[in-house]
């Protein structure tokens, strides 16, 4: 998928929710990411809205995104993609909402099961990328609403 962006001429940009993760980038020279929302000490991560108001003007900060790549909890064929986190619900829906193209994280543990907090249903996904092929009936359920599953290795 990001293929043809290692043949670009320009570094990535990315939005990120793990603290360390800017570090690296700058270290591997891949680009800039730049983390949003509410850091986590405990976890090294963030949480929360991912746009900001200004607080001398009604003005709202935004971001939008050519390509999401969301972690989730579990992914159900009725619930869709869900976790366990309100805030980090928040957040990956946000983001879902204002990227071109999304691909969701998910290791085959995470598949038939619902979490507290909805994230999207499976139709806002683009690509679902995982270990293992999906139980036949969330595999229906994924080609149905569109979305592409890629095994990696």
């Amino acid at each position: 998928m990001l293929d043809r962006h290692e043949a670009g001429t320009r570094p990535l940009t990315t939005d990120c929710d793990a603290l360390q993760q800017p570090k690296r980038n700058e270290k591997d020279r891949r680009g800039r990411a730049y983390p949003t929302g509410t850091g986590r000490t405990i976890t090294q991560t963030t949480t929360g809205p991912i746009s900001m108001r200004l607080a001398s003007s009604d003005h709202e900060i935004d971001v939008h995104a050519e390509f999401a790549f969301i972690g989730v909890g579990a992914v159900s064929a009725t619930s869709g993609f869900t976790t366990s986190n309100l805030g980090d619900a928040a957040m990956m829906a946000a983001m879902i909402a204002r990227s071109a193209r999304v691909a969701i994280l998910a290791d085959s543990t995470k598949f038939g099961n619902d979490l507290f907090a909805e994230v999207a249903p499976l139709e806002a996904a683009d690509y679902l990328i995982t270990n293992a092929e999906p139980p036949a009936p969330l595999a229906a359920a994924l080609k149905a609403a569109g979305v592409e599953v890629l095994i990696g290795e």
